[in-house]
């Protein structure tokens, strides 16, 4: 049958999991399952929390992630967190179930004329299987694509006639992907750029630690004795450059003197930087040179002017450029690295807030606490909204496994991602930090979590409000903020820890930073998943 072609391709290129929210379309497929017990199955209670999980296991391993959805009904749900994969070029691949081809364009029972319209702005490849003795290359095909640089979500569409039909059995195997090195001319102009730079800064994007270039990315700061930064918080969702490093500077303010002063700037493997609001002015002052090395051609220059632009791997770029500036003179100087070091010492926030008490926690004491107890084995998944930044200041990056978040704004993301990650990283202790809204979009995550008994603590911190709305109503300035209401913003009353143990998952509620200390320290020792309810006071 077709359906154990799809076993056969999947097992072909390493596939250890399918995460899905099955209907009938899928019956041949769990049919086959019973034979075929790798890939695993792994179910989810909503289609998001499929998506999202696929999604964390391709950041955290670097291999496909899979999801299996139902109809344009499943699709539809997987679309809000399929747009996190896309941000984050994630070699997700999603299968969907359709029903028999010879309901299409007939508005039969879940079935819609046109579904492949609905992933089109999300997938860089979108397919639908024809024919059984097609399927394992449509397949194969789709695969490909999502992992082929510059990665990013591919789709394909399964009638249901097809995946139960006969078919000869027959798996294409995986070509390895290559890996593209920029124009040496143009790593040899930006090596002489940044030879004879006074003032080179490096912006560390996510594609170096994707490529795990961190330790290469050090070795060129040093050899420029350049100060390095993060990128912006709606920009990081890597760790690429560890946190205690001599040359570490905190994250790029477009506005800051660092960038004003700059002569060189180097943009490290990242794309275009996303705008949250209009920006009106460049990211970058003209008289700056700004060399912008991305994987993703399509990226340089798209929305600031680039010099010299770079298109390759982040890994094999960064090694042409250190070979390249080996017989170019050294550094002129590192009074540029001292002012910028400097400053992001006198900014940082103090590494132990005051915690106020029971009842009055702040969100800067609380992520102060957590803190505490991440270590190098550690990897912590964020999706905290207006919190990220409190945690982003606070939170040890050891290395390019440190950190997972996400720039989509979809909310419940950071659940279904963080048990990927922990799937895909056994090794490690996974944290997961969520805003209180963030958990009750998530919280269909909890019956895999417990069912797989998969130790990922969730922090949830837990304001009783959407916060980012509330700020959005300050900016604006009138009503809301003159009489202090603010409409549709109130998400306070849910117990947290008691749905968690509904669930079957061990659980706290702290209210103070020594309580959190508390229930992270016994969580260290989980074999399943904890949550912890984090009572912040009054916002």
């Amino acid at each position: 049958m077709s359906a154990e072609t799809v076993f056969e391709v999947l097992d072909s290129w390493g596939v250890r999991h399918v995460f899905s929210c099955p209907g009938t379309t899928e019956v041949a497929l769990l049919d086959a399952a019973v034979d075929h017990p790798s890939p695993e199955l792994v179910l989810t209670t909503h289609e998001s929390i499929a998506v999202a999980m696929a999604d964390g296991f391709a950041r955290a391993s670097g291999r496909p992630g899979v999801a299996y959805l139902h109809t344009h009904l499943g699709l539809a749900n997987g679309l809000a967190h399929l747009y996190c994969a896309t941000l984050a070029a994630s070699p997700v691949t999603v299968l969907t179930g359709l029903k028999p081809s010879t309901l299409a364009g007939r508005k039969g029972f879940t079935s819609i004329p046109h579904v492949a319209d609905l992933v089109r702005p999300f997938c860089k490849s979108v397919r639908q299987a024809a024919h059984p003795a097609l399927l394992g290359e449509d397949l194969h095909a789709t695969i490909t694509a999502s992992v082929t640089p510059p990665a990013g979500p591919a789709w394909l569409g399964i009638p249901q006639d097809v995946l139960e039909a006969p078919a000869d059995r027959h798996a294409l195997r995986p070509t390895p992907r290559p890996r593209y090195r920029p124009d040496p001319s143009a790593v040899a102009m930006a090596a002489g750029l940044l030879a004879g730079a006074r003032r080179p800064l490096i912006v560390a994007g996510d594609e170096v630690a994707k490529h795990d270039a961190s330790e290469r990315l050090e070795a060129l700061a040093l050899r420029l004795g350049a100060p390095v930064f993060a990128p912006p918080r709606h920009d990081l969702q890597f760790a690429s450059l560890r946190t205690g490093h001599s040359h570490y500077c905190g994250r790029l303010d477009f506005d800051g003197d660092a960038v004003k002063r700059a002569d060189v700037v180097l943009v490290a493997g990242q794309g275009t930087f996303q705008e949250f609001a209009p920006r009106m002015t460049p990211w970058f002052p003209d008289d700056v040179t700004v060399v912008h090395l991305s994987e993703d051609a399509a990226q340089l220059g798209r929305l600031s002017p680039a010099t010299v632009p770079l298109a390759g791997d982040a890994g094999l770029a960064l090694a042409d450029l250190l070979a390249a500036l080996a017989d170019l003179p050294g550094p002129s100087g590192d009074a540029y690295l001292a002012e910028c070091r400097a400053a992001h010492l006198a900014g940082a926030p103090a590494s132990d807030p005051p915690d106020g008490g029971p009842g009055a926690l702040g969100v800067g004491a609380a992520m102060a606490a957590l803190a505490r107890h991440v270590d190098g084995g550690t990897t912590v998944v964020s999706d905290c909204v207006t919190s990220q930044t409190a945690l982003l200041d606070h939170l040890p990056r050891h290395d390019g496994r440190s950190l997972y978040s996400t720039e989509g704004g979809s909310l419940g993301w950071g659940v279904g991602a963080a048990l990927g990650v922990r799937l895909a990283l056994p090794g490690r202790r996974v944290l997961a930090v969520l805003g209180d809204g963030v958990f009750q979009f998530g919280l269909q995550g909890l019956w895999t979590a417990v069912r797989h008994r998969l130790p990922v603590t969730m922090i949830v911190l837990n304001n009783g409000a959407y916060q980012a709305v509330r700020a959005g109503l300050r900016r604006y300035g009138r009503r809301a903020l003159a009489t202090g209401v603010y409409p549709l913003t109130d998400i306070s009353g849910p117990d947290y820890a008691a749905v968690a143990r509904g669930f079957g998952a061990t659980a706290f509620t702290v209210d103070s930073a020594a309580a959190l200390d508390a229930a992270l320290e016994e969580s260290a020792a989980a074999t399943g998943p904890v949550v912890v309810d984090v009572r912040l006071g009054a916002a």
